[in-house]
């Protein structure tokens, strides 16, 4: 019966998309067992899905510099958003929930909020000043602005990473950040509580991974006076920005409720 079930998943999908589908019929059967519609939970003899856990991929540090100049120029509200998730490793959910104010600029200390995947935590990152030099850039540059979009976070995401171009890795900034962060320290521990990992994650996804110091070395060698020296001013692009999301709320204020 289970077996006839996992085959009327489309063909062609990948073991990911079967596992999952497997996962909502077992959660099924052993509510049905708990709850004692069933004696048994017939999935217990179905074969396990097998998904291969591939390596993850990361960036080198020239093409995360082409995405930080790409966003200060014509993205410039999302700068604060892709500096927590490449210089400080945090998921886009975290990085994009935060504000000003979880991050202590004379502790150098960063919080997570509770909303997070692990819950709340509170960091502090060793050897690598490069996030509270990107995030002063932003202060005096744009002071007194969000530090993330109030509108259309998500869109904006898209439309830079459309931009960016070629096959966008998913979680590739934390991936980056983790495998540069462990190169430049050698401490599983302090990365598995920064990032918010367990030990088996960070040592499959994190050690070992072949970086020179070199590459590590450019990689928390990028501070903005160097990073986006040259490019156009982003100030234009976030006034309109600013000004499209103005008129879009006085739009939604005017409609009437149905």
């Amino acid at each position: 019966m289970i077996g006839d079930l996992l085959e009327r998943i489309p063909s062609g999908e990948s073991n990911v998309t079967r596992k999952q589908y497997y996962r909502y019929i077992r959660m099924f059967f052993r509510w049905c067992v708990k709850f004692k519609y069933m004696l048994h939970d017939p999935t217990d003899a179905v074969e396990k899905i097998v998904v291969k856990k591939p390596k993850v991929k990361i960036l080198p540090p020239n093409e995360i510099e082409r995405l930080l100049r790409l966003v200060e120029e014509k993205y410039p509200s999302l700068l604060g958003f892709y500096c927590l998730t490449i210089f400080a490793g945090m998921r886009p959910s975290e990085a994009a929930a935060a504000k000003w104010e979880h991050l202590h600029f004379d502790a150098q200390d960063i919080e997570v909020m509770e909303s997070s995947k692990t819950g709340s935590r509170s960091f502090s990152l060793r050897k690598a000043d490069n996030l509270w030099l990107w995030l002063n850039y932003i202060k005096e540059k744009r002071p007194n602005t969000l530090l993330n979009p109030a509108f259309n976070h998500e869109n904006l995401q898209k439309k830079v990473r459309a931009e960016f171009g070629g096959d966008w890795i998913q979680d590739g900034l934390r991936h980056c950040f983790g495998s540069y962060y462990y190169k430049l320290n050698h401490d599983l521990e302090h990365l598995v509580y920064v990032m918010g990992n367990s030990v088996e994650i960070a040592k499959r996804h994190y050690v070992n991974r072949g970086v020179s110091d070199k590459v590590c070395q450019e990689y928390w060698a990028m501070k903005p006076e160097t990073v986006l020296k040259g490019i156009g001013s982003s100030d234009r692009i976030l006034a309109e920005e600013n000004s499209s999301k103005s008129e879009e709320s006085a739009e939604n204020h005017q409609k009437p409720l149905v």
